[in-house]
């Protein structure tokens, strides 16, 4: 058996034969990955765009290499896409494709089926066993020659079940006891059903439009696009364990309604409306919402043990895992009932995205793996208690019982991990509100030494008389570093924060400095400059500023030396 050629121009029909023939559709899947192809690479190089600061040759570079890629991958597909180019060929005595030599003789089949490769279906022909040919897939080229395909996926999907049935009809010609169902057919109506029983997924499109304009009200807050400010998330309702161990519980739901940013925004919502549709049609609206909502609260509680301890974590991910979960849930329970196709092309499609999307959130930062977890095993846990609409009957019979029992389920395994999660491992709104009193102390002492340094020159030079300038010393400075004074006491900065050093070092200086300008003055008889009350104290004071202004200077160069 030779593989599918893709230079492979026209198939070779055999003169005097009538056969039926089968072509690619611009309107198959195969069509649609193309298209879609265009639309990723095009985000992709926005996304690029905006968030890497990079020359315009290295975007030139990139720009260049990704449509170079995009332009091969879309040349091999419109090879398999080229309008009037049969694929496959059907005569009275056989079948012939490019996907592998020759002509099949149905007399040589028995039987036809379709199978998932890599979760892409294929038309399977079963041969007749030979002697010496094994009915075994190759390892390198995942094929087998005892069962030569057919991929499908350049077909409509009319033209596919058409094929099917048309290779099935010749085939019981032959072999009549080949099978006499339409697997195709059985998926499709299955399908048609679904939509039937929710032909708009209200909640799915309102949840949508729920994320974006939380979004759209941060942005216009002033929130940054492609990456709000912690702070500005927390203020939002960020879910953090400090917090939510000082008592706002509302956190857990609210994070997730808020995004880190417009692409983390605009993955859950295309996770979200290629999940939610389906889940939503299986359980109905209202179950739906359920599971929803309760994914999104277990995601949040679990992530208190572990990214919420430290940081503060948003996003409707959790939730989105959990309709993952609801969905292999339900596919699982119902395996033998459901149409073959749909059932492993969901079990293998959705399996396989959440494995590789835990992977990628435990191999890397920044990302909150234990939300997924837990929206995953919460989604899961209730759909093995909640009824689908397989079996309308039985839905309405058992649906508020079992959505009671769902509910409960959810709100208990939030309160319980919530209630055991760790004490907080940082006090998230201290630290923020620590490192803004550390910004304002900061800018209010340079401010205040930069106005006490300048009037200190204009005494020196005679614009004020020293007995002005000791007045304004008590009545104008000293407040200034008075007001400064709370700021730097509440000032705070991680512990790792080479910074420390120089806070401690900062709040020392302006305690000399506020100590010396109050110190109260008198004037000897017949004297015009104004002596210290206390000149011993003073002399310490002045000595004591003079080695901090030298410890602050080298360690201010330190920091400017470090990358």
């Amino acid at each position: 058996m030779q593989p599918w050629n893709p230079e492979a121009e026209t198939l070779d029909v055999t003169p005097g034969d009538t056969p039926e023939i089968f072509q690619a559709s611009p309107q198959s899947q195969l069509a649609k990955t193309r298209l879609w192809l265009w639309v990723g690479s095009a985000i992709a190089l926005v996304y690029v765009a905006l968030t890497r600061n990079s020359s315009l040759a290295s975007l030139g570079w990139a720009a260049g290499s990704l449509l170079l890629l995009c332009g091969i991958a879309d040349f091999m597909l419109r090879r398999q896409l080229r309008p009037g180019r049969p694929l496959v060929a059907l005569y009275p005595d056989g079948i012939e494709s490019p996907s592998f030599a020759g002509r099949l003789l149905w007399k040589d089949m028995s039987g036809v089926a379709v199978e998932l490769v890599q979760n892409v279906p294929s038309l399977q022909l079963q041969l007749r066993s030979a002697p010496g040919q094994m009915d075994k897939r190759s390892f390198w080229t995942g094929r087998n020659p005892s069962r030569p395909s057919i991929v499908l996926t350049p077909f409509s999907a009319l033209d596919q079940e058409r094929l099917f049935a048309a290779v099935q009809q010749r085939l019981q010609h032959v072999t009549p006891s080949a099978q006499a169902s339409n697997p195709l057919l059985e998926e499709r109506q299955f399908q048609d059903q679904l939509k039937a029983l929710a032909p708009h997924t209200w909640v799915t499109y309102g949840l949508i439009a729920i994320n974006v304009a939380v979004w759209g009200l941060m942005v216009a807050q002033g929130a940054d696009v492609l990456k709000p400010s912690v702070e500005l998330l927390l203020q939002w309702g960020g879910n953090a364990t400090s917090e939510v161990q000082r008592g706002q519980w509302w956190r857990l739901l609210t994070a997730a309604f808020l995004h880190s940013g417009v692409v983390h925004l605009a993955m859950n919502m295309l996770g979200l409306w290629v999940i939610g549709q389906t889940v939503e049609r299986i359980y109905g609206h209202r179950v739906f919402l359920l599971v929803y909502l309760g994914s999104a609260l277990c995601g949040s509680a679990l992530s208190l043990h572990f990214s919420a301890q430290k940081a503060v974590s948003v996003g409707a991910s959790g939730a989105v895992f959990g309709l993952a979960g609801a969905l292999l849930a339900a596919v699982f329970q119902h395996r033998k009932t459901l149409p073959k196709i749909f059932g492993k092309q969901m079990l293998s499609g959705m399996g396989f995205f959440v494995l590789y999307s835990l992977v990628q959130g435990f191999a890397q930062t920044g990302i909150d793996n234990a939300a997924h977890v837990g929206g995953l095993l919460a989604g899961a846990l209730m759909a093995f208690i909640l009824p689908e609409r397989f079996d309308m009957a039985q839905y309405r019979a058992q649906l508020k019982p079992r959505a009671a029992a769902a509910l409960v389920l959810a709100l208990g395994l939030t309160f319980g991990l919530a209630v055991l999660a760790p004490p907080a491992a940082l006090d998230i709104q201290r630290s923020y509100d620590g490192m803004a009193a550390f910004n304002r102390g900061m800018q209010g002492f340079s401010t205040a030494m930069k106005q006490l340094g300048q009037e200190a020159q204009q005494a020196k030079a005679g614009g004020m008389t020293e007995v002005e300038w000791d007045a304004r010393g008590r009545s104008v400075h000293a407040p200034a570093f008075q007001k400064v004074q709370a700021d730097l006491a509440t000032a705070w900065l991680p512990p790792q924060d080479p910074r420390n050093s120089y806070l401690q070092e900062v709040r020392h200086f302006h305690s000399l400095v506020l100590e010396a300008l109050a110190m109260a003055s008198v004037l000897a008889p017949g004297s015009t400059r104004p002596e210290p009350v206390d000149p011993q104290r003073m002399a310490v004071l002045e000595a004591e500023m003079q080695k901090s202004t030298e410890r602050m200077s080298a360690m201010a160069a330190q920091m400017q030396r470090k990358p």
